[in-house]
């Protein structure tokens, strides 16, 4: 099936990348055309995982390349999509859903 990016291919065309040009002044960013992810990402419904609250102490605590797709689900409502309330019984705080 030929893509078209119009949606003539009989999708939803996607929404359009947001390409940030940086500017050449001392010390910014290297050259050339940059995507900002977040928006994009964004625009696919995905969000941002917020830092825990030791980032400053601890690097891999700013998660800034964790995103999620939640749909509008709580994480037990979408392991209830995957798996059975009985082998989720062990492992809820509430015992079974």
């Amino acid at each position: 099936m030929r893509d078209t990016r119009d949606g003539g291919s009989g999708s939803a065309a996607p929404p359009a990348a947001r390409v940030i040009i940086p500017h050449k002044a001392a010390g910014s960013a290297p050259g050339g055309l940059w995507i900002d992810f977040t928006a994009l990402a964004a625009d696919y419904g995905f969000e941002r995982l917020p830092a825990l609250s030791s980032w400053r102490i601890y690097y891999p605590g700013t998660l800034f390349t964790q995103f999620a797709l939640r749909a509008g689900l709580t994480w037990e409502e979408a392991m209830l999509q995957i798996y059975s309330a009985e082998d989720l019984a062990g492992i809820l705080p509430t015992g079974s859903p």
